[in-house]
């Protein structure tokens, strides 16, 4: 084999070898067992891992029976091969009238309709 040829294989073989780092997210909420979407797919319960290929911004929507839903965005580490690990703690839901009532005036004042 000549020695052009030698190199090239070294070369494939090393970029091979460091190239297979797996992106993983590791998603975790108190209390367990909340219903995750990224990027409004359904991906699983917590505690769940989700293998990724592009680094970028995920939506991200977590939901039990008897807690407020949690939706935000989040992002991965770019050129990460660890794991990105979300932690979220979701609220217990409150279905007071009165306390519904004043969250949606509140919200009401900041959006500005009336």
């Amino acid at each position: 084999m000549a020695f052009a040829q030698k190199i090239i294989c070294l070369l494939v073989l090393l970029l091979v070898l460091t190239g297979c780092g797996e992106k993983v997210i590791s998603i975790q909420s108190e209390p367990v067992g909340a219903l995750v979407w990224l990027n409004g797919r359904e991906v699983g319960r917590t505690p769940v891992l989700v293998h990724y290929i592009f680094d970028g911004n995920y939506d991200v929507r977590l939901e039990r029976d008897g807690y407020e839903p949690i939706m935000t965005e989040k992002q991965t580490n770019e050129n990460s091969v660890a794991t990105n690990t979300w932690v979220f703690n979701l609220a217990p839901r409150n279905d007071d009238p009165e306390l519904l009532l004043g969250r949606a005036r509140a919200l009401q004042n900041i959006t500005g309709d009336n």
